[in-house]
């Protein structure tokens, strides 16, 4: 068991019951000692009180006690109000039963023991997961963006290979055994097809988007059109391409370009301009194929 757990009220005056006001440390005492004594952390999952109707804001301070009391155990790690009442249960729990009552409730739920301040993530170089299983390539989790890396989680139980099956030859994993992980940063815009070289029927996409901003302006404004965050590898070059308004037809914008972005002011009136960019190897002519389109609206 990894962690204990148990509910307690003050029925204090309930339908039916003749408890006395009980405080949360003697109704959680005992369970608290006997999850100390088992060395587990805890859970106080279901907790409330009555209001003291003679006592016009007993049930406030009973919450303001309750909380001082969990900062002397620390092995408590989670509590959760009963927040509920009649008509199922006999008695109304409702935190906010009385002003007071709302008042320390809110007070503990400020409190930087209770609510402590996050530290932000870690930064990190990968920005999405892909599976590796025996049988097929899993779907990206997380966000492709142009400079971060995907990594690939070899979790199936034979050797795998995650290659461009474009014929540029831009990544290879190599042979990868069960356990094993491999990551690429894709810099540059393009949709990336890539095979497993020892299973023949796996095959994979990946879509790294081309951006583009703003995404609306005049026939002045001064469009800044990313193709790729960082450069290539030598003999790599992006190639943008544009389809303008009233237009099906795409042409090329940028051809042969090592610049990572470049400035589009619009040629073709007012409309709706559509991008488009790839990243391909001067060698042998091979590419990825076009990225997504991106359109702007020019008015």
């Amino acid at each position: 068991m990894d962690i204990l757990g148990a509910d307690g009220y003050n029925w204090y005056r309930c339908p039916g019951r003749n408890d006395p006001w009980t405080s949360f440390h003697d109704v959680f005492t005992g369970f608290y000692s006997y999850g100390v004594g088992k060395g587990k952390p805890m859970f106080v999952y279901e907790w409330g009180s009555n209001e003291d109707s003679i006592t016009p804001g007993r049930k406030g301070q009973w919450i303001t006690d309750a909380a001082v009391t969990l900062k002397t155990w620390p092995q408590v790690k989670a509590v959760a109000y009963y927040h509920n009442g009649p008509p199922a249960p006999i008695c109304p729990w409702w935190v906010d039963s009385s002003p007071s009552s709302l008042a320390a409730f809110q007070g503990m739920g400020a409190d930087a023991f209770f609510n402590p301040p996050r530290a932000p993530p870690a930064p990190t170089s990968v920005s999405a997961y892909v599976s590796v299983l025996d049988s097929s390539f899993g779907t990206p989790v997380g966000t492709l963006v142009q400079g971060k890396g995907v990594e690939w989680l070899f979790t199936g139980s034979n050797n795998h290979t995650v290659t461009d099956s474009s014929g540029m030859g831009l990544f290879d994993s190599g042979t990868k055994a069960p356990g094993a992980t491999y990551l690429f940063a894709f810099v540059a815009a393009g949709i990336y097809n890539y095979k497993d070289t020892l299973h023949p029927t796996m095959t994979g996409t990946l879509r790294i988007p081309l951006t583009v901003s703003p995404l609306s302006g005049g026939l002045s404004t001064r469009f800044a059109i990313t193709s790729a965050s960082g450069a290539g590898p030598p003999g790599y070059v992006f190639d943008v391409q544009i389809q303008r308004p009233g237009s099906s037809t795409w042409v090329n914008l940028l051809s042969n370009q090592t610049a990572l972005s470049a400035t589009f002011i619009p040629d073709g009136g007012v409309g709706t301009y559509s991008f488009r960019s790839r990243i391909r190897n001067t060698a042998n002519a091979m590419s990825s194929w076009y990225s997504m389109t991106v359109a702007i609206t020019v008015s």
